[in-house]
């Protein structure tokens, strides 16, 4: 049976799109119960395919394991039931513009008061301070902004690239926020207010680089990071791509120069030291680029192997699911019905961890919900005829 680690955690999710949804579904995932509240037509992401309702596979791998209430939040009474639901929860997650849930009355200082201990994670592009705060902000802003662009593309010809990486870090910055402040609010019995933004998650991802350049001046690219860990993508004979890293161990290079029948190169004074590689990293990938055309991937990466070379295929999406040691991992989900679903990336005894319980339909399980915080059949009914829960 899956372990479930946050089992009596309670979180309200108010978000949207990516960040807030990942962090919650992160926390699903390890067995917390996640209340997703909704605008009366749903998460935007339900609606991203206009041909398809309810639940997308974008919206689906982003809220698994949820439940879904929808309210409207313009009405009193539905941020009343706002209310009883924070003062319900251990957690609230949202990812509002900066100063939208204290214009409705449900910020961090209206709800600290219904429940001392909440942790009230608040997601922000651009943070919640500064002369941008307010830009309205998607995964391509904070990239290009925080630097994290350029270390994906060439500045003097850029391409937007994938996947959505700024939304991701910062659901799982926010996630590892949210279990401090969680364990803090046991502790103490005192809640605290928790900002996570796009553009902080982006800069801080970046540390090495970022390091590099506070402590010498450096300004990365998108060939800094090949140079320095010394990876290489070659194109075999068969037209297949493999990429190599050698990082610093000198066994890695002098089996490099074996595999591909140069060990002469080990003491090349171009190449002899990991410096003298970074220095002359083109002319060491041509020549590697050269031998990489006289045979196939296969036999490449079998003569890499036998030499203790990391290296490996470079795989679309479709062909990495369908590796053999990805499907050994299991961190694909094959349920008998139903389409198959990605688990998180952290296993227990042997076995990853995830939610089998697809994202729900949209306010599926609105009248459960309100049962859960007091409410009467026919105070749900009559919140039901003023529209308040669609």
């Amino acid at each position: 049976m899956t372990p479930r680690l946050l089992e009596g955690i309670r979180i309200i999710e108010s978000a949207n799109v990516i960040t807030g949804p990942f962090a919650g579904m992160m926390l699903a995932h390890l067995g917390a119960e996640v209340i997703k509240v909704e605008p009366p037509n749903g998460d935007s992401f339900r609606n991203w395919d206009p041909k398809k309702k309810s639940v997308t596979p974008t919206f689906d791998v982003y809220n698994r394991g949820k439940r879904s209430i929808a309210l409207d939040l313009k009405k009193s009474e539905g941020r009343e039931v706002f209310k009883q639901l924070a003062k319900s929860a251990d957690v609230v997650i949202e990812n509002s513009r900066p100063g939208a849930m204290e214009r409705l009355g449900l910020g961090w200082e209206v709800l600290r008061e219904i429940n001392p201990g909440l942790v009230y994670c608040f997601i922000t592009g651009l943070g919640s301070w500064g002369p941008e705060s307010n830009q309205p902000t998607f995964d391509a802003v904070a990239q290009a902004l925080s630097g994290l662009w350029s270390q994906f593309t060439d500045l003097n010809s850029p391409e937007p690239v994938g996947p959505p990486m700024a939304d991701q870090l910062t659901g799982l910055y926010a996630a590892f926020a949210i279990l401090a402040g969680v364990e803090s609010s046991r502790r103490t019995g005192i809640g605290t207010k928790l900002e996570v933004s796009m553009l902080a998650s982006c800069i801080a991802f970046q540390g090495s680089n970022l390091a590099t350049f506070l402590s010498d001046g450096v300004v990365s690219s998108r060939r800094t990071r090949a140079e320095m860990s010394q990876s290489y993508a070659l194109i075999a004979s068969d037209g297949l791509p493999f990429a190599i890293h050698l990082s610093s161990p000198q066994k890695f290079w002098e089996g490099l120069c074996r595999s591909i029948g140069q060990p002469e190169l080990i003491d090349d004074p171009r190449f002899v030291g990991k410096s003298d590689r970074i220095k002359n990293y083109d002319e060491l990938l041509g020549i590697l680029q050269q031998a990489a055309t006289t045979d196939s991937r296969a036999s490449w990466l079998e003569r890499l192997r036998v030499n203790d070379v990391p290296c490996a295929p470079i795989l679309d999406v479709s062909e990495a699911i369908d590796h053999p040691q990805v499907r050994a991992l299991g961190i694909i989900g094959y349920p008998s019905q139903g389409k198959p679903w990605v688990k998180a990336p952290i296993a227990s005894d042997g076995e990853y961890l995830g939610a089998e319980v697809p994202a729900p339909l949209l306010s599926a399980d609105a009248d459960q919900i309100l049962a859960d915080i007091g409410l009467s059949e026919e105070d749900i009914a009559e919140l039901r005829a003023k529209s308040v829960v669609c």
